[in-house]
């Protein structure tokens, strides 16, 4: 079945589907299964987690880079640091900007590792 949608009546709706296409390439370049693996876990009912090094979203402004994770069921981020313009797309689409209290446990986490996020409010 051919769907037709026309994108005059709203920017967002034009903004939405490009992101949603554009999530078919998130981290090709160092991961060309995270798409299918995230796309699989998500539709499985489960949640996605990013898990990154220093300066996570560096370079990466524009909302896009925040939108496209959350296509793919991302709902936290967890790095050694997070840029400040990134961490704030992140949190407007719903992704959860987290830091590791200490980085070197980055060290200790393994594609496919499941985890388990327990917030705290002190």
């Amino acid at each position: 079945m051919t769907h037709k949608t026309r994108f005059s009546y709203s920017p967002r709706a034009k903004s939405d589907f490009l992101s949603l296409k554009y999530s078919g390439f998130v981290f090709e370049i160092v991961d060309s299964s995270f798409h299918d693996r995230t796309s699989e876990v998500r539709d499985g009912g489960m949640h996605n987690m990013i898990v990154g090094g220093e300066s996570y979203g560096q370079g990466s402004s524009r909302e896009h880079t925040a939108l496209c994770p959350m296509h793919l069921g991302v709902k936290a981020v967890l790095a050694k640091s997070l840029e400040r313009i990134h961490t704030a797309n992140l949190i407007n689409f719903g992704i959860l900007p987290l830091l590791f209290k200490n980085p070197s446990d980055y060290d200790k986490i393994d594609q496919g590792d499941e985890m388990r996020i327990t917030v705290m409010i002190v």
